[in-house]
């Protein structure tokens, strides 16, 4: 179940069976800092914390670009936090299969995740995530 999206660069999905959300990225391209946090820390993060999530998946496997600087602050300084103090246990992510630039960004944001207390894993795909989870 679609939960919001941020244009043609990321959709964020419900899976009610595992109490995960999903987000698809294509594009860290053109992101604004206002966009991520109106859909991941507004819509996302309320739906969670009403519907007692334990993980947040991240699939990049197709995605493209890197995260803006201010997103990679936010993300740092207060986001992982915020997904922890709802609820959130596990942060597992799907890193690029077509772009090093978006692997550098992922294995950037995972390992402030784990500072931030959220166990993180990286797994090949989605389908390994749902069925680790």
């Amino acid at each position: 179940m679609k939960i919001y999206e941020i244009g043609d660069n990321m959709i964020g999905e419900w899976n009610s069976e595992v109490k995960a959300m999903i987000d698809t990225w294509n594009s860290y391209f053109h992101v604004t800092l206002k966009q991520f946090k109106i859909a991941v820390f507004e819509k996302g993060v309320k739906f969670v914390k009403a519907n007692n999530a334990q993980a947040w998946i991240i699939d990049n496997s197709n995605a493209k670009g890197v995260f803006a600087q201010d997103i990679q602050k936010y993300l740092e300084q207060e986001g992982f936090k915020i997904l922890k103090d709802n609820g959130i246990k596990y942060f597992i992510t799907i890193n690029s299969a077509i772009n090093p630039l978006t692997k550098m960004t992922t294995n950037r944001y995972k390992a402030n995740a784990s500072k931030s207390g959220l166990k993180q894993l990286e797994l090949h795909s989605v389908a390994d995530a749902i069925l680790w989870h």
